[in-house]
């Protein structure tokens, strides 16, 4: 919805991400692998905005709310002698923003 004046929006938001990391110590001889992390996270959710300004500038406000599923394996085998690890990534993201739009 639109007009000169104001700009409504609202639709679904899916982000996937997938990581993996390690911190290594190398003393020249061997690398020895410190600890690493890897796993995946999905957000699933909506987002709506409002926009007020006049023609093609506005200040606009936007609110997402997601839900993020995802796990993690954290391996720290120089540090502990304990196995690696499921970590639960799963929770909810609110996410304001605020920001200057153009339309040219």
């Amino acid at each position: 919805m639109q007009n000169r004046f104001f700009r409504f929006w609202v639709g679904p938001r899916f982000v996937a991400t997938f990581f993996d990391t390690a911190m290594r110590l190398d003393l020249g001889a061997a690398d020895v692998v410190l600890a690493s992390m890897s796993g995946n996270a999905y957000y699933l959710g909506g987002q709506s905005g409002i926009g007020v300004g006049y023609r093609w500038i506005f200040v606009a406000f936007e609110l997402t709310v997601s839900e993020m599923v995802g796990h993690a394996q954290v391996n720290a085998p120089a540090i502990t002698d304990a196995p690696s690890r499921d970590v639960d990534l799963s929770g909810l993201v609110i996410y304001p923003s605020i920001g200057l739009m153009g339309e040219f």
